[in-house]
């Protein structure tokens, strides 16, 4: 068996040097930019490349210089760029089962990707295998609406001649505006793409077989009239909805997923129910969605409408803004055997959700939304303790922005992963509700501050004078309020805790005094993750009690599915 070659590993570590800065954004042009410039200096390289970048034919459009207001036609130069002769030098170029296509800026200029594709070398490869294309960038907006209207007529003509000559098999098409993907509170995407001509036409020129549809306005005409009979997922605008008038260019029984957005009212799935009938079927779907657009706290709708749903594999549910029209959508599901639940409502409006919703699902989320309010407003603790009171199978939970305290028992027997985010999360608190679960293993806890009194949030990590203090003694030496008035039996009690992996973060003061209260009473505690400023005081601190605990950086882990 032969060695390794030495160069790959020293490159391994240049590249997780050189490429650290954009780690948090896999999918950002300069992270792109970075890590394919650096593998074209040898074909030794390739083992280097990050998973992602072998998986994926990327084409990026780079300018030189920037657009000026009232310059026509662009002076700046464009380059274009991709990684396609490294997919061909793949072992297994069958890998490749997507195409990114990235125009980073805005440029009143052409945009002639069918040229570039051709330039690149995209005639002498086949690539029948890809299977996606994906639109990123602000500059794919503007494809197609050049003040040339003639010239962009004939852009868009060999821009998609050139997708059908070499991507011929494609059945996915998704289009992201921001390179950093779409965070949960602003999915307003749909809209955005409405504006994007490209997209709009790939999708037009694929339309039959797609297995995967994002539906936006203004609607192309084609689309009226061209059924999508393989679909397995839909994305849609509710007002898209209302402009098929119930004539949907869609069939559903094969229906895997289901995203509607921007519901201002009512729930739209009226349109999917056959003339004449009260009963809607999605005999596959196993994943739906609902977004409300955000507005005030104001239900209206107590019956939530005539028709049954019949969803026989369902499994995720995921509904957001619901109690701003409805006082309890989720009438809807109960009985349904959901493994994964997101509620993610207005605080005010779990007032009227019916928590028995939660007590079969094996995870769930529920998540607060300020929609405006002040950051800083308080609601009773009542109105959540109804949900801590239901008895609970699931084993993952996710709370964020609700209120930490808990009542005298929590029948969630269960749960070995708990995440909250929350305002202040005191050593007490934390040690309360450790106590109330018997077999929890991972802690999850994002605070402002740990100190119960302390709303302070203009500081993250501590002074350099205090680090220094900690890593000479390995003790943490701030005072704190975060253990004021604590009852040392309840903190002891986590002496007989299973946590092995906890997960602190600090937005606000950071509180050494805290932390190192829970971790030295954690008996079984094997993983700490803590801020990056803190992980060498840390390490100090278990290596003079000669713990083998290990101690990394907080970094934020998604408890849920999106």
């Amino acid at each position: 068996m032969t060695s390794p070659d030495p160069w790959i590993k020293i490159f391994k570590r240049v590249y997780a040097y050189v490429l650290a800065e954009h780690a948090h954004d896999s999918t950002s042009s300069e992270y792109l930019g970075t890590a394919i410039r650096l593998a074209l200096v040898s074909k030794r390289l390739y083992p280097c490349l990050p998973d992602h970048l072998t998986t994926a034919v990327i084409i990026k459009r780079g300018i030189s210089g920037r657009c000026i207001p009232g310059d026509s036609p662009c002076k700046h130069s464009t380059k274009w760029w991709t990684n396609l002769h490294l997919a061909m030098l793949s072992p297994n170029v069958n890998r490749f089962l997507s195409c990114h296509i990235v125009v980073p800026e805005d440029c009143k200029g052409r945009q002639r990707i069918g040229e570039a594709m051709a330039h690149l070398g995209f005639d002498r490869h086949s690539l029948k295998q890809i299977r996606w294309i994906q639109f990123s960038g602000d500059g794919i907006a503007t494809v197609g609406h050049n003040q040339d209207h003639l010239q962009s007529v004939a852009d868009m003509h060999n821009n998609l001649a050139a997708f059908s000559r070499h991507l011929p098999n494609i059945n996915h098409i998704r289009y992201r505006r921001d390179l950093e993907g779409i965070t949960e509170a602003s999915r307003s995407y749909l809209y955005l793409a409405g504006k994007a001509r490209l997209v709009q036409e790939t999708n037009a020129l694929y339309l039959s077989q797609l297995a995967e549809f994002e539906g936006f306005l203004p609607m192309l005409e084609v689309c009226r009239h061209r059924s999508i009979d393989n679909l397995a997922v839909l994305r849609i605008c509710a007002n898209y909805l209302e402009v098929c008038q119930g004539q949907l260019p869609f069939r559903t029984d094969k229906l895997k997923i289901l995203d509607i957005y921007n519901i201002k009212d009512k729930i739209p799935l009226k349109f999917f129910a056959e003339e004449g009938k009260f009963e809607i079927s999605f005999p596959k779907l196993e994943r739906m969605s609902f977004h409300f657009l955000p507005g005030p706290f104001n239900p209206v709708h107590r019956d939530i409408w005539p028709y049954t749903l019949q969803l026989p594999v369902l499994w995720h549910l995921f509904v957001r803004n619901s109690t701003r029209s409805y006082y309890d959508l989720f009438t809807l599901f109960h009985g349904q055997p959901l493994s994964i639940l997101d509620i993610h409502e207005p605080i005010e409006g779990f007032v009227n959700i019916d928590p028995k919703i939660i007590r079969h699902a094996k995870a769930f989320s529920l998540r607060s939304l300020t929609n405006g309010a002040p950051r800083d407003a308080r609601y009773p603790e009542d109105t959540m303790k109804k949900f801590y009171l239901v008895g609970s199978v699931a084993r993952l939970v996710f709370m964020a922005g609700v209120p930490v305290p808990f009542p005298v028992s929590l029948p969630w027997p269960n749960m070995e992963h708990l995440r909250i985010t929350a305002e202040r999360a005191s050593p007490m608190k934390i040690a309360i509700l450790v106590r109330k679960l018997p077999v929890l293993r991972k802690l999850d806890v994002h605070c402002q501050s740990m100190d119960p009194d302390n709303f302070d949030s203009n500081f993250w990590i501590p002074s350099e004078a205090a680090m220094r203090i900690y890593q000479h003694t390995g003790v943490p030496s701030r005072s704190s309020l975060a253990l004021a008035n604590s009852d040392p039996e309840i903190l002891d009690s986590l002496k007989d805790s299973r946590v092995s992996e906890l997960r602190i973060n600090m937005a606000g003061t950071f509180n050494g005094n805290a932390v190192s209260a829970i971790v030295s009473r954690l008996p079984l505690l094997r993983t700490l993750a803590i801020h990056p400023r803190a992980v060498p005081v840390f390490e100090n601190y278990f290596a003079i009690r000669k713990s083998r605990v290990k101690v990394i950086p907080y970094v934020i882990d998604p408890l849920l599915p999106p």
